[in-house]
């Protein structure tokens, strides 16, 4: 009897340990669909959006492709505002994407400001616009040109081969490229995997050791799962071919969360799956994978939510995911939110041997 209490004991614990213990949190809501998530730098805009994120909200494009909107979201979520209500200059038909550049002498005029990346369309032909705004909505275009549409943006690190400190940005067809600060656009990879149909939208830069793709500019596909990795000098690879579940339209956006927000492992890139192309979808998810382009966790399961679209992924700096949901909230999220879908990597494996160690010493003791 006593030795059946001791094993009943030990499956309980771990059990426990194995278990959710606590679900996503309302964070923001009242937006259509909403993708990238930028906090404003301190100062910005004389300082008037201190403490806040940006969110590009491009509406539902194919039956509202004049609704985008940049919201303003508090620190502590709630209901958002809109940037510059009243523009003097309309937002791009789609506004998928944005950030704020960084405020260094190399951006000139345009240091410190918000950008947006997106496209308008008259008929058929597509006209990408990469704006930067002033305080008061309006804005200077960096970039524009027929034929492209422009996802998602991110600066390129320093050192990143001819290209750092540069704007990157992912294309709907095969170009991921990169434009200066003068404007001036220039196709990084050479020899596309795909030359047709790539249809990239996320990207991230992979931490400096991060296994064999350390350093390298990570694209994904919006058709499938498919992650390539990118290197300065514009070769391609593929990283990894997620196989998505049923209902499910393909890969969005992507960040690189912190050491340990899943226990036992170190840095993980995030990846947000589509439940929809357009927003309001139900059937997404986020995923983590490690360094070998496995996926290690997934948030889709028992999360309490009837649908579930995530877009856009921010990391804060108390440790938490905010993810955009093209379903309409912006969620928070946390490591134990996550179900694992992996074997722990050999330091929880360790911890978890020495509990059951612990157990076994607590187990001889009891018998003396």
């Amino acid at each position: 009897m006593k030795r059946l209490r001791l094993i009943v004991f030990g499956l309980g614990i771990l059990l426990l340990l194995c278990q959710p213990v606590s679900a996503l949190q309302f964070f923001s809501g009242e937006m259509q669909t909403p993708e990238t998530i930028s906090p404003v730098p301190p100062g910005t805009y004389g300082g008037a959006y201190d403490g806040k994120y940006f969110v590009p909200d491009p509406g539902r494009i194919s039956g509202n492709p004049s609704g985008s909107t940049i919201w303003v979201v508090g620190s502590s979520g709630g209901s958002p505002t809109k940037f510059a209500p009243t523009p003097t200059q309309a937002f791009n038909a789609s506004t998928l994407g944005g950030l704020f550049l960084p405020n260094d002498s190399y951006w000139g005029t345009n240091a410190g400001k918000y950008l947006t990346v997106g496209w308008n369309v008259s008929g058929s032909v597509y006209t990408s616009g990469i704006n930067v705004y002033n305080a008061d909505g309006t804005y200077t275009t960096l970039w524009s040109d027929i034929g492209y549409l422009p996802k998602t943006p991110a600066i390129a690190p320093a050192g990143w081969g001819v290209y750092g400190g540069q704007l990157i940005v992912t294309d709907g067809g095969p170009n991921v490229y990169a434009i200066n600060s003068s404007g001036n656009r220039t196709s990084i990879v050479s020899d596309p995997v795909y030359n047709t149909e790539t249809a990239r939208f996320g990207l991230a830069f992979a931490p400096a050791g991060w296994g064999t793709v350390g350093g390298d500019l990570l694209t994904n596909r919006t058709s499938d799962g498919t992650i390539f990795a990118v290197e300065p000098d514009g070769d391609e690879s593929i990283f990894a071919s997620l196989v998505l579940a049923q209902g499910t339209f393909g890969l969005r956006q992507m960040t690189f969360g912190p050491d340990g927000f899943i226990p036992g492992y170190g840095e993980l890139l995030f990846v947000s799956v589509s439940g929809s192309r357009y927003g309001g979808g139900t059937l997404g998810d986020v995923l983590a994978l490690d360094s070998a382009g496995n996926v290690i966790a997934s948030l889709r399961e028992d999360i309490g939510l009837i649908k579930f679209d995530p877009r856009g992924l921010y990391f804060t700096d108390d440790g938490k995911l905010l993810i955009s949901d093209a379903s309409d909230p912006i969620w928070i999220a946390t490591g134990a939110d996550f179900q694992r879908t992996a074997v722990p990597e050999p330091t929880t494996m360790l911890l978890l041997g020495s509990g059951l160690l612990g157990l076994w010493g607590f187990r001889r003791k009891f018998r003396k």
